[in-house]
């Protein structure tokens, strides 16, 4: 089943704050590796924001979760010491943890992974020196749903008063005295009729306390395509930049009316301003939010990893490197690629799922693990040497390994196949933690010839099941090397567009002596293996080695991404010597 990611909530009234754990809670629910799971404390009031989790029942426990994920003051709830156990993220939305006064301050010191929602929060806690664990910035980001284009203004000012209500007021009294037409709002109104508010306001009044997090209203009324009038609070630099994205006077009526006044004239000044707040507001969208937190989530042990590449270019001398690290499991081609090529996006990843959570359990259990292997190991190379007809020998004799190395049950299990995840990394990659290992593009070429694989021909029927589009390129040629580059080509334009920060050389693997593989798993830092580069194998016996090099040469390829034409040159021309 799918990881439990447990949230704690005690709801007096509707906060920032909540919606932005209700927020994280939805991005939780959109990854179908985890499953979004909230305890509501009894004496909340009732809320509709907790709707995308699943209650947790009358009793809060926290041991039984995979990750807690607390916020605010959270961490009052859970018992001391429950981070040894269970991983905590800890949403931080406030300056106040930085204050030695603050209750929040001393949570500083229970480990967990915290997320920052600007850099002015991340820099003040981290000034402590108190913060036990790792810190992130994901600033704070709006659902672009609820912000549609208006050109039909009702309202000169929508003054946000509801941190500063008497300045609010103040400035409300004083830009009528001008004839405007403004709204004050002092007190929490719904939020809907707040958005109503800023979409039927030209210019939007935000007023923050002197000290904020972050300050999303002055970035609601960006997105809403209002002209922002908004004093420095500290956490709300990162959006807010005087003469850019808005006005930035002091705190003072005396200070904010001449600023709202000088944008009343439909100026340059505004027209800047607009054009600045939209630009803003477009970095903040859900992905941005998102997609950082899934990462995060996805690098807290027990990790689910996904790990593909180019067949031939050292995925299973991968997967035997990271097998023998403490608490680390690496299946070499363990599922069945034809048995899934009809399963749509959804079902597949479902079925990825649910394949990690049956091999955790057989480990845990027996011991084993299903595994393309050798003597119950998995193997350096799949491929021995020695050649029958021109094809090298298969080293793989079962499917079945060993697990001796798992210590823990928080173990990372990694999860290898070439062709079938490269061709599903469109919906792989925005779930599961994906690496790929790719290989100088000659030597990959080269050793598909006498591999005795598919790819040998020009083809990847585990690839052309889970792609028809892949299947259709192929099949218009008749020229077998005219395919391999096609295929090439197709895979490498699969890294660089899903995962190009996490696709590892081989080139840079064998160098470090596997510990290169430390981007994957970080304890692969201490590998120090003896390994010996075989890009050169096939150079000087393979007659057609030249011929290769020129036609992929002469190719507008991706794999331009990850190797420059000189590296292949380089072969040819010690070739040639």
């Amino acid at each position: 089943m799918p990881k439990t990611v447990l949230f704690y909530r005690h709801f007096r009234g509707f906060s920032g704050g909540h919606l932005k754990v209700a927020d994280y809670i939805a991005h939780v629910r959109s990854n179908p590796a985890y499953q979004p799971i909230i305890f509501v404390d009894p004496r909340s009031e009732p809320s509709q924001l907790w709707q995308d989790a699943e209650p947790a029942g009358a009793q809060f426990e926290p041991e039984r979760a995979d990750i807690l994920f607390l916020a605010g003051l959270d961490w009052q709830a859970v018992p001391e010491g429950i981070e040894t156990s269970v991983p905590v993220v800890n949403l931080i939305q406030g300056l106040r943890h930085a204050d030695p006064e603050n209750v929040r301050y001393d949570f500083l010191a229970r480990h967990a992974t915290r997320i920052c929602v600007s850099h002015e929060v991340a820099a003040a806690i981290t000034a402590t020196g108190q913060c036990n664990g790792t810190v992130h910035v994901i600033a704070a980001a709006l659902k672009a749903e609820e912000f549609q284009a208006n050109t039909n203004r009702s309202i000169d000012v929508f003054i946000a008063g509801m941190k500063a209500p008497e300045l609010a007021l103040a400035v409300a009294d004083r830009l009528q005295g001008h004839g405007l037409r403004v709204v004050v709002e002092t007190g929490q109104i719904p939020r809907a009729e707040f958005l109503d508010k800023l979409h039927d306001a030209r210019i939007a009044v935000t007023l923050p306390y002197e000290r904020e997090g972050f300050f999303l209203p002055a970035l609601e009324a960006m997105a809403a395509g209002c002209l922002v009038v908004c004093p420095d609070a500290i956490g709300n630099r990162d959006i807010c930049i005087d003469g850019e994205s808005c006005l930035m006077p002091s705190a003072r009526a005396a200070d904010v009316v001449p600023a709202v006044m000088s944008l009343v004239a439909d100026t340059d000044m505004s027209r800047k301003l607009l054009a600045g707040g939209k630009r803003v507001a477009s970095r903040h969208i859900t992905t941005a939010e998102r997609d950082p937190f899934l990462r995060i989530l996805n690098s807290i042990s027990p990790r689910n990893i996904i790990l593909t590449g180019l067949p031939r270019s050292g995925t299973t001398l991968t997967c035997s490197l990271l097998g023998q690290l403490p608490d680390v499991v690496a299946l070499n081609e363990p599922m069945k690629p034809m048995e899934l090529g009809a399963a749509s996006g959804p079902e597949f990843v479902e079925r990825v799922v649910d394949f990690f959570d049956a091999m955790r359990l057989q480990i845990k259990t027996h011991g084993t693990a299903i595994s393309k292997s050798q003597h119950r190991k998995v193997p350096r190379n799949p491929l021995g040497d020695d050649l029958v007809d021109g094809r090298r020998v298969t080293n793989i004799d079962g499917e079945i390994i060993d697990v001796r190395n798992v210590i823990s049950a928080r173990f990372d299990l990694c999860i290898k196949h070439p062709a079938m995840f490269t061709a599903r990394l469109p919906v792989l990659a925005p779930v599961f933690d994906c690496y790929a290992i790719v290989r100088n593009p000659l030597s990959v070429l080269l050793s598909w010839r006498d591999s005795g694989m598919a790819h040998g021909g020009g083809r990847s029927p585990a690839a052309e099941s889970h792609d028809p589009e892949l299947a259709a390129r192929l099949a218009e040629s008749d020229d077998v090397l005219e395919r391999q580059i096609a295929m090439l080509d197709y895979m490498f334009a699969r890294y660089r567009t899903y995962i190009p920060d996490r696709t590892l050389r081989y080139e840079d693997l064998v160098a470090s002596g596997g510990a290169a593989l430390s981007a994957i798993v970080p304890s692969a830092k201490n590998i120090a293996e003896d390994l010996l580069s075989r890009n050169k194998r096939l150079l000087s016996t393979d007659p057609d080695a030249i011929k290769i090099a020129h036609r992929l040469l002469e190719t507008d390829h991706a794999c331009w991404s990850f190797y420059d034409r000189d590296s292949v040159r380089a072969m040819v021309s010690v070739t040639c010597k």
